[in-house]
């Protein structure tokens, strides 16, 4: 009740993610024309559970096949959340895009992690950091 209240209150931007939680897993974006990885082989995918989802916050892990991430938390960038940056959108109109970031296992220092919950029960993950990292994973439940 309350949160049909706050939606109400806050206009049509409001959207219930809470059925986003639970496991994700998909493949990286592997498309030579787009060129949306680096640092990942083309057969790579991410795996993705989510505890808890609500408009400003997530809890959850990531890992890759590749190793890289292997049950990482994933740590919450909250100051993006009141920024414009919560309200992120693209193609494929994310319902809500989280800033997070989780511990990479290569030494090269954490990545960042932005989570996009799309309509349709889907969710894309972009894994990057500079000068190393980049790809693009199109997640389905598991």
């Amino acid at each position: 009740m309350l949160l049909v209240a706050i939606c109400v209150t806050a206009g049509a931007g409001c959207t219930d993610v809470r059925g986003y939680h639970g496991s994700w897993q998909g493949a990286v974006v592997d498309s030579p024309s787009a060129q949306v990885r680096e640092g990942f082989g083309p057969t790579v995918t991410a795996t993705l559970s989510l505890e808890r989802v609500d408009t400003r916050d997530i809890a959850g892990r990531v890992s890759t096949s590749d190793g890289l991430l292997v049950d990482a938390p994933l740590v919450p960038i909250r100051p993006a959340a009141n920024d414009v940056l919560g309200d992120i959108t693209f193609a494929g109109d994310p319902l809500r895009t989280y800033f997070t970031s989780a511990a990479t296992t290569d030494g090269g220092g954490a990545a960042l992690v932005l989570v996009s919950l799309l309509p349709g029960d889907r969710a894309e993950v972009r894994i990057l950091r500079p000068a190393s990292l980049y790809g693009v994973f199109r997640l389905r439940r598991d």
